[in-house]
């Protein structure tokens, strides 16, 4: 689902560790509550998702468990 990227091994950046393949970077846009509406891989190494956030109750209120736990002192 991704591929690390030892130093400069991408664009000669050190600072680019890994990228996702097309599925990995679907996966983390939906687990991040979005749902993707469309997908498109351009070139050799750009992947491109078009998506809408989705209400998701269950997922809100562990978001707000998990704001509230860390404003805890």
């Amino acid at each position: 689902m991704a591929q690390f990227l030892p130093m400069d091994r991408f664009h000669s950046d050190p600072t680019n560790k890994w990228s996702p393949n097309m599925a990995g970077l679907v996966a983390m846009v939906e687990d991040a509550g979005f749902s993707v509406v469309r997908s498109a891989v351009t070139g050799f190494d750009r992947g491109l998702v078009e998506a809408v956030a989705v209400e998701n109750p269950e997922r809100s209120r562990i978001t707000e468990m998990d704001r509230s736990e860390r404003d805890v002192p």
